[in-house]
């Protein structure tokens, strides 16, 4: 009991739903993309995101999100456990990786809730 008043649900390997793990560097000028570059790389992660399942991976630049075997596929609650090598301590969440994690998972969750509309949505893009 003492060890979960001090520290977060997310220190617990038992509550955690995914793994971020550095991939790559974030490439150049990724943040300034176009409009179009962006809008595809969320179809990119949005598809992946929708074909989720236990053990899947979803692409980030420069990271990856690994589900675990024990969460369900699509859960929109994350327990994130982060690599070092993106977040050293509490504090420094700023590494370039992680800032793009967050705007492009920020942009997947703001789409429609129904599957087939954002279907529809990329097809028309590609027309």
């Amino acid at each position: 009991q003492r060890e979960s008043n001090l520290r977060a649900v997310g220190h617990f390997e038992l509550y955690r739903t995914h793994r971020l793990a550095a991939a790559a560097p974030v490439p150049a000028g990724t943040r300034e993309q176009t409009a179009e570059a962006s809008a595809k790389l969320v179809d990119t992660v949005s598809e992946q995101w929708e074909n989720d399942h236990p053990g899947s991976v979803i692409a980030f630049p420069g990271t990856e999100l690994t589900r675990t075997d024990r969460s369900a596929g699509r859960d929109p609650y994350l327990v994130v456990g982060v690599d070092p090598a993106l977040i050293p301590d509490h504090n420094d969440i700023w590494d370039a990786r992680v800032e793009e994690f967050i705007a492009q998972l920020v942009l997947v969750s703001s789409q429609s809730a129904d599957l087939n509309e954002r279907h529809q949505d990329r097809v028309r893009a590609k027309e």
